[in-house]
């Protein structure tokens, strides 16, 4: 077992959340407060708990914050390589030229990198679980570029990189990966998963999300967490992705 896979078997371990206090009665109460899909759960905790659980919630997050470093370097390694042989935008756009079937992302296994290292340097709680994910829906394949879960949000992120304009069944599709995630995938303390799809022709539809939650809570919950539109599309421009005039 590696330090990567050693720390996440010990954060499964874990517990999640945060100790909050309340004053009822003019006692002071803890509580381990966490929450579980669209709820907000709390436990009691007593007070000769506290110094245990708050160790254990200390230890959690310095053992993803390790591990988001130890995913970082893993990247810039990988980068290190791949530069060698050729500059980063060339060799993304020689990849991309070569997936071009609709039914398949743009983004082959050699050429995520520089799209990890973005997400992951975001400072926003992005862990990479995998790349190039096959799922197996209703007896067909459907792909996702990327796999993240995101220790803020408490849930998985997916990402999917299409060539050329926007099209709905695209949107459809990772809906659908979205949708097998939350039903199959998804774990006790999980927030529901969203998508975001990002095409390469410009257009007023490059970034897209898609999600199984209300757009209340997405725009109240989700967004904070997850890149602006303009973090997106400046990172495809500085990586030579977009195709067209600029919008």
């Amino acid at each position: 077992m590696n330090e990567m896979e050693s720390i996440e078997s010990r954060i499964a371990l874990l517990p999640k959340g945060s100790i909050t206090k309340k004053v009822i009665q003019g006692k002071d109460r803890y509580y381990l407060q966490w929450r579980e899909g669209d709820k907000v759960r709390n436990r009691y905790v007593k007070e000769a708990e506290l110094p245990e659980l708050s160790a254990q919630i200390a230890e959690r997050k310095g053992l993803q914050q390790r591990l988001v470093e130890l995913q970082v370097a893993s990247v810039q390694r990988s980068l290190m390589v791949s530069e060698g042989a050729q500059s980063s935008a060339e060799f993304l756009m020689g990849s991309f030229a070569a997936e071009r079937r609709a039914s398949y992302s743009v983004a082959p296994y050699e050429s995520q990198d520089r799209m990890v290292n973005f997400f992951l340097s975001l400072g926003l709680g992005f862990c990479l679980e995998a790349r190039a994910r096959q799922l197996p829906v209703n007896g067909t394949d459907l792909s996702v570029d990327w796999v993240f879960y995101n220790r803020m949000l408490h849930c998985h992120v997916l990402v999917n990189l299409k060539d050329g304009k926007f099209r709905k069944t695209d949107l459809d599709q990772l809906g659908t990966c979205v949708k097998h995630y939350r039903d199959k995938v998804m774990q006790p303390g999980d927030n529901p998963p969203v998508g975001i799809l990002l095409t390469t022709s410009r257009g007023p539809k490059m970034v897209e999300f898609a999600t199984s939650v209300a757009k209340s809570d997405f725009a109240s919950v989700y967004k904070p967490k997850l890149p602006t539109r303009h973090q997106l599309l400046d990172f495809m421009e500085k990586s030579d992705l977009l195709k067209g005039e600029r919008v």
